[in-house]
């Protein structure tokens, strides 16, 4: 199972919502080790360390911000499959 979390607010997104998305993710007794977190406008701070904490607890989440979207639409030869391993690689950096 995949976990998916949207933010499209107006202003940027607190880094602790990145741990309340891993919560979530918890209460699945561990059926969810895999989640994409979408902030349209960002965060509030580096959210570099947070990541990688939880990788060493054994969850993955991918970071996606609205920037990335722009930048994948702009390659006319990018695919979503691609886009999304890049991220999830990158999480794991």
């Amino acid at each position: 199972m995949i976990f998916i979390e949207c933010k499209n607010w107006t202003s940027k997104i607190p880094v602790d919502e990145i741990g309340k998305f891993n919560n979530k993710m918890i209460k699945r007794k561990g059926s969810a080790k895999l989640g994409i977190f979408i902030a349209i406008n960002g965060f509030t701070e580096k959210y570099n360390d947070e990541i990688k904490h939880l990788v060493r607890d054994g969850y993955v989440i991918a970071i996606i911000e609205g920037k990335d979207f722009v930048e994948f639409f702009d390659k006319s030869s990018s695919n979503i499959t691609d886009f999304l391993k890049s991220k999830i690689i990158d999480s794991l950096l």
